[in-house]
């Protein structure tokens, strides 16, 4: 692509990649990975002609999302609708490095806002608590 001089990358991320939980270890490591990994290679390609995203997701209405919730014995609550996020990302080829898919700010900061890092991580760890994981 760069050698071309056109293309596009998108990196599906997770609102996990902004603060480590209890039980997301793995998949918020992986997913601050890809976020580092768009922003990054954003910067080096944006002037070559290559867009790229680092779509940051919330809850998505997934296969995936719905056996983990169905596993909890949870309900769904509101779900992003993968098509929407398709369109979005689409959409926002070019507003890289990072599109926060549903935010208010979607190009703008972490959704903890002003937290610091520990009440960002409590916050993350909440959902574990059913399981006597609580901080």
């Amino acid at each position: 692509m760069v050698a071309r001089g056109r293309g596009a990358v998108v990196l599906v991320t997770s609102g996990a990649a902004w603060a480590g939980g209890a039980t997301l270890a793995a998949y918020g490591a992986t997913k601050a990975f890809d976020l580092i990994l768009a922003e990054s290679l954003w910067a080096e390609w944006r002037t070559r002609g290559v867009d790229v995203l680092g779509l940051v997701l919330g809850k998505t209405d997934t296969p995936s999302m719905r056996r983990a919730f169905d596993a909890e014995g949870k309900p769904y609550g509101e779900l992003a609708d993968p098509d929407e996020v398709e369109a979005a990302a689409l959409d926002h080829l070019a507003d890289g490095p990072t599109w926060i898919y549903g935010s208010d700010t979607p190009t703008g900061g972490s959704p903890f806002g002003a937290l610091s890092r520990r009440d960002a991580v409590l916050a993350m760890s909440r959902g574990a608590s059913a399981h006597g994981d609580d901080a």
